[in-house]
């Protein structure tokens, strides 16, 4: 339809030129090739529009790629503080997780001696303790010597010593103390979310057998993630914190971010400079996905037109300015332009002044490039 519409377009031109009264002299032919003429009637057949140029809005913007990372502190691998077999791991990957939900358990046989040698050590830290102070007593009193005193005293402090440690080793396995002093002795360790986020990979099997050097399984709070940034030194000048950063995935989908931290390093190979963001809206965002970011530095108002107004040949850029009109036909001259800022919806020329007040083809413009 649009080739169609070329031709009709492009033919009305020319047949408009050879109804042309002959007898014009060789210097006005000359005048008039220097022009686009369109008359009123193929104005509207090829819905051609004209617009001036008008303040707008344009965005400074650098662009650069990134990488969606999650920092250290919300990556978390899971593992146990005791060897022995892993037990009721129902978890998924991709399920999420809140911090301090029961994970899996592990059976361990070194953990039921603990607890034995726990509740052993108690009843005799009574008996120390009765007689560290019998003992402190009888010295005082000159009643004993102070061999006994020291001994009983030595005995006493190093088995309340090992006490504490116990239980200070039963409490970070998420275990009550007071439970296992009480006579309710655990089967199994409980293995606690660390922090929320997703079950990133799992490593484990139900049956399997585990050591305190090895992850069950690993958590993700991409709700945290950033976005890491590597920018050219050429474009560092114009970057701040806090600056609105737009970015894209590969299925097209856009992200907001806000610059948090710009590096102080070059790096030699690359010449560039790591930029931290921080993801505004984390949603559907994955560790290492690779982006398209967009640095909006500022904003500013200068004079634009619409950028389907903008032809293209052999490197060049151009616009149709209306020269004049004579009745009902409208004389256009194919002007050279250089391009100041373009976005995806306006363009600026550094030659703006050179077009006030001067109506330019924007809808349409490309059915005219011939």
């Amino acid at each position: 339809m649009y080739k169609i519409l070329i031709l009709n377009i492009v033919s009305m031109i020319i047949l408009s030129s050879c109804n042309s009264d002959k007898s014009n002299s060789e210097e006005s032919n000359v005048v008039e090739q220097q022009f686009l003429k369109l008359t009123s009637e193929q104005i509207k057949t090829g819905s051609i529009k004209m617009e001036k140029m008008s303040e707008v809005d344009f965005e400074g913007i650098v662009e650069v790629a990134g990488i969606v990372e999650v920092p250290p502190s919300q990556l978390s691998a899971v593992t146990t503080l005791m060897p022995g077999i892993i037990k009721k791991l129902n978890v998924l990957e991709g399920q999420y997780v809140q911090k301090g939900q029961i994970l899996f358990y592990v059976e361990s046989q070194e953990f039921i001696s603990l607890q034995q040698e726990f509740a052993t050590l108690n009843e005799s830290l009574n008996y120390l303790k009765n007689d560290f102070e019998r003992q402190t007593s009888l010295y005082n009193e000159n009643a004993n010597s102070e061999k006994k005193y020291l001994q009983a005293e030595s005995e006493y402090k190093s088995n309340l010593a090992n006490f504490k440690g116990l239980k200070k080793k039963i409490e970070l396995l998420g275990i009550d103390p007071t439970q296992i002093l009480a006579g309710n002795y655990y089967a199994s360790i409980p293995i606690y979310a660390p922090i929320s986020g997703s079950v990133k990979k799992i490593f484990g099997l139900n049956g399997s057998f585990i050591s305190t050097s090895e992850s069950v399984l690993e958590i993700v709070n991409i709700n945290k993630a950033n976005l890491v940034l590597q920018v050219f030194e050429s474009q560092l000048e114009s970057l701040k914190v806090n600056q609105t950063i737009e970015f894209s995935s590969s299925l097209g989908k856009v992200y907001h971010a806000k610059i948090k931290n710009i590096g102080a390093s070059l790096d030699q190979d690359s010449k560039t400079v790591q930029v931290i963001a921080e993801i505004i809206d984390a949603v559907r965002i994955f560790d290492g996905m690779h982006v398209n970011a967009k640095i909006i530095t500022h904003n500013q108002k200068i004079k634009g037109v619409n950028s389907i107004a903008v032809l293209n040949e052999n490197s060049s850029s151009f616009i149709y300015v209306l020269d004049h009109t004579d009745k009902q036909t409208y004389f256009f001259e194919k002007k050279q332009v250089t391009i100041n800022i373009k976005n995806d919806k306006w363009v600026s020329f550094t030659n703006a002044t050179d077009f006030d007040d001067k109506f330019i083809i924007t809808d349409g413009a490309n059915m005219l490039n011939f």
